[in-house]
């Protein structure tokens, strides 16, 4: 194991320890005497009426945004970590555990889930990226004259991808998940654990692998 790695595991032991001591319950903010739903507020899915929509009803999740334009919340279930469904305010209950806690906690919470959300988003556009970078690749002509130019600049973004996934791990192992209750640390902990599998399954595997096709090109046009 390198230095490198040994550090990096140490670190997500220690994050791990932290989470495993943390209790802190989540809650929403109460203004106006109306619950506000914040990011990282816990709700139960109750009254849809459209076929879809009774499988959902009874399933909790977390408020992951505000939808601006449907006028609904994006919600992340529980039982899909992958998965969120758009949904009415009428069709959201606060769970007590959420509206008992101090505003103070729900900063905490929403933080950590809003990193998770923009670690998720993240590796969605590396994906797509590589993607992109992998179809420019296999339809390029390399007996075209400017074939050198097209390969250069598919290798400065791949190159940026692969950093960019690595500064993505590095995210993962730094994020904080202690201030979420048992229920939600549990769930986002699913979520990252899946995240950290799409990087080291999926993303680094594609990115050595297009480096690795790319300098066969270059190779093959000397």
């Amino acid at each position: 194991m390198s230095e490198i790695d040994r550090l990096k595991e140490e670190r997500r032991a220690a994050r791990l320890a932290k989470e495993a001591d943390g209790n802190a319950p989540t809650s929403s903010v109460v203004q106006d005497g109306e619950p506000k739903l914040e990011a990282g507020v816990r709700v139960t899915i109750y009254g849809l009426e459209s076929e879809a929509g009774k499988q959902l009803n009874g399933q909790r999740g977390i408020i992951a945004s505000f939808v601006e334009d449907s006028g609904r919340y994006a919600v992340k279930l529980d039982s899909e970590a992958d998965r969120s469904v758009n949904v009415r305010r009428e069709n959201l209950q606060l769970q007590s555990s959420v509206e008992s806690a101090a505003p103070e906690a729900v900063e905490a919470v929403s933080g950590a889930l809003a990193q998770l959300t923009a670690l998720e988003t993240k590796a969605a556009e590396l994906r797509d990226t590589l993607d992109v970078e992998q179809k420019a690749l296999n339809s390029l002509d390399l007996q075209d004259v400017e074939a050198d130019e097209s390969l250069d600049a598919i290798g400065k973004k791949v190159t940026a991808s692969a950093a960019a996934i690595a500064k993505l791990q590095v995210g993962l192992d730094e994020l904080d998940l202690c201030e979420l209750d048992d229920e939600a640390r549990g769930a986002a902990r699913t979520r990252r654990k899946a995240l950290n599998a799409t990087a080291e399954g999926s993303l680094q595997p594609l990115a050595a692998a297009l480096s690795a096709q790319l300098a066969k090109a270059k190779a093959g046009r000397n």
